[in-house]
């Protein structure tokens, strides 16, 4: 079969989370026996998987809309597990008609996307199928002698927005998965290989995250995290997400994040598991839409 095209924001944008959703759909077709290449634009010869990711803002201006238009490509392809934001309205999601599978990655963008395409899906994100990789592989790593030093001790991993809200009662690391942010001199971590991370967190007793993908890849490394929602108010996309999870106990606002995650744990797990599965079969659909004689 023809190679189907990957477009996400994983070959441009800096973000450790839009590397490691490329990274999980490329691996996930792999093993299906899917060929595929990532692009920054559809060629227009091929079927493309467009997503994941804050993908989908109809009323976005200037430098953004420009970004975001390459995504929104007419015709028979697959919608992978995205995210609306703001008012939408049929007209502004016209582009979705003739998609051949659809879906979103909470609650409030399948209401939205539900207007044009009543048939989507909520899913999670392709990057909770991710696996820590070996330690020994992740040391060879530039920037990554941390993991020697911190080998055998107990540690959190904490986004480095929330580390100065409160006292760490262990040895921390604090981290920075913004692209926009790299020279922040908070953070001790700041590579840009989801692996690296994935073996940072496997290491740790605990993580509190304010970045989406920070407690999603928290969660793939089997790691107890909460989502500290104090630091973004209104409901954002962490918030969307652990809602359509079902794991309301993540969401943090307090002065224990660290005893809240360890609480959390059991339901963590099982919340693990589910995902995991959702996200398989979600695959396997993808696979076999792909494999349909008319792909």
């Amino acid at each position: 079969m023809k190679s189907v095209e990957v477009l996400t924001a994983g070959l441009w944008h800096d973000s450790i989370g839009d590397i490691a959703i490329l990274q999980a759909t490329l691996q996930q077709l792999a093993i299906r026996e899917i060929p595929a290449i990532a692009v920054n634009h559809a060629s227009g010869l091929r079927t493309c998987i467009v997503g994941g990711g804050r993908i989908i803002h109809p009323r976005a201006s200037g430098t953004w809309k420009e970004v975001l238009e390459p995504f929104h490509v007419p015709g028979p392809h697959i919608l992978n597990g995205v995210e609306v934001v703001g008012d939408v309205d049929a007209p502004s999601l016209s582009w979705l008609k003739d998609y051949r599978y659809v879906s979103v990655r909470d609650l409030a963008s399948l209401e939205k996307v539900r207007v044009v395409r009543p048939d989507a899906v909520a899913v999670p994100c392709s990057a909770i199928l991710l696996d820590p990789p070996n330690r020994d592989y992740c040391r060879q790593l530039q920037g990554l002698e941390l993991l020697d030093r911190l080998h055998g001790s107990e540690y959190a991993v904490i986004d480095f927005e929330s580390a100065s809200k409160w006292k760490c009662p262990m040895q921390s690391v604090a981290v920075n998965t913004r692209g926009w942010n790299v020279q922040d001199t908070r953070a001790k971590f700041q590579h840009r290989n989801p692996d690296a991370l994935l073996a940072l967190l496997a290491g740790a007793c605990v993580c509190v995250a304010t970045t989406l993908h920070l407690s999603i890849l928290a969660m793939a490394a089997g790691t107890p995290f909460v989502y500290d929602v104090g630091m973004s108010g209104t409901p954002d996309k962490g918030q969307l997400y652990w809602t359509r999870a079902g794991l309301p106990d993540v969401l943090y606002d307090g002065n224990d994040p660290i005893g809240a995650a360890i609480a959390a744990n059991e339901q963590i797990f099982a919340a693990r598991r589910r995902e995991r599965n959702a996200a398989a079969k979600h695959f396997d659909r993808i696979a076999l839409l792909l494999k349909e004689p008319s792909s």
